[in-house]
């Protein structure tokens, strides 16, 4: 069985060291939500702005959630990551199918790629920051 251990603002130093482990993978997830929203939603929806606001704050929690884990192994580590891309879009999957009446396939690729991406971004952040903590 894996635990884990998971630190919310425990003290300054925790914070700061918190704050870099999400702030990289911020960028990642976001480049990756905007692309994904630029594709995926057509007239007033695609505002620039709309497209920004949705995809950063999409980032932002991914990012927070994968950012507070103190992980010892790597397993522990994916295994987090793939739940936290699991819950994300598992919700995002209710919210389609409740406004759609159906579950569309795309929506179900993009919640098990999101799971997946998750799981390797919470794989390279460990490794990055286990060598630099």
């Amino acid at each position: 069985m894996s635990k884990t251990q998971l630190v919310y603002f425990d003290s300054l130093k925790e914070s700061e060291k918190g704050l870099q482990r999400s702030l990289i993978i911020f960028f990642i997830f976001w480049a990756i939500a905007f692309a994904w929203f630029s594709k995926e939603y057509t007239g007033a929806k695609k505002s620039l702005i709309n497209r920004t606001f949705t995809s950063a704050l999409l980032a932002l929690l991914l990012a927070s959630a994968i950012g507070v884990q103190v992980p010892k192994k790597s397993r522990e580590a994916v295994l987090y990551g793939f739940c936290v891309g699991l819950v994300v879009s598992g919700s995002y999957l209710a919210i389609d199918t409740a406004e759609n009446g159906k579950i569309r396939m795309k929506t179900v690729y993009f919640g098990i790629g999101l799971s997946i991406l998750c799981a390797v971004m919470a794989f390279a952040n460990f490794k990055v920051f286990s060598k630099i903590n």
